[in-house]
C-alpha cells in the first residue's frame, strides 16, 4: 500500500513539474520571430556562384611554362611569386573543385602522352 501510494505521488509530482517546465519555455520560443521566406520567384530567378577560374588559369599557365623548360622551374615559380610546395597546395585546391579542376583540364597542354 505504501508503494502504490509513493508511486502516485511521485507521478503526480512529476506531472506538475514537467508541466511547469512546459509553461516557462512555451514563451520563449512563441517570442522568436519567424524569418520572411523568399518568394519562389527571388529562389528561381537567383544564379549560383559560379567560381572564379582565374586561380586554374593561372595555374595551368605556369604548369605550361615549366612544362616548356622544367630545369627553369625555380625560376619560374618565383617569377610568379610562389614556391614549388605553394604551387603545389594551388594544385591540391584546384583538385577539391570540380569546376576548377575542368578549367585546369583544358588549358593544361601535357607533352606527355595519356
Amino acid at each position: 500500500m505504501k508503494i502504490a501510494t509513493t508511486l502516485a505521488l511521485v507521478a503526480t509530482l512529476f506531472a506538475f513539474g514537467c508541466e511547469s517546465k512546459k509553461e516557462e519555455a512555451a514563451p520563449a520560443v512563441t517570442a522568436a520571430p519567424t524569418p520572411p521566406v523568399p518568394s519562389p520567384t527571388t529562389v528561381a530567378t537567383a544564379k549560383p556562384a559560379e567560381p572564379d577560374l582565374k586561380a586554374a588559369q593561372e595555374a595551368a599557365e605556369l604548369a605550361n611554362k615549366i612544362e616548356q623548360t622544367p630545369a627553369d622551374a625555380e625560376k619560374i615559380l618565383s617569377a610568379a611569386g610562389t614556391s614549388r610546395e605553394g604551387f603545389v597546395e594551388k594544385l591540391y585546391a584546384i583538385a577539391e573543385d570540380s569546376a576548377l579542376s575542368a578549367e585546369y583540364a583544358r588549358l593544361y597542354k601535357s607533352k606527355q602522352p595519356g
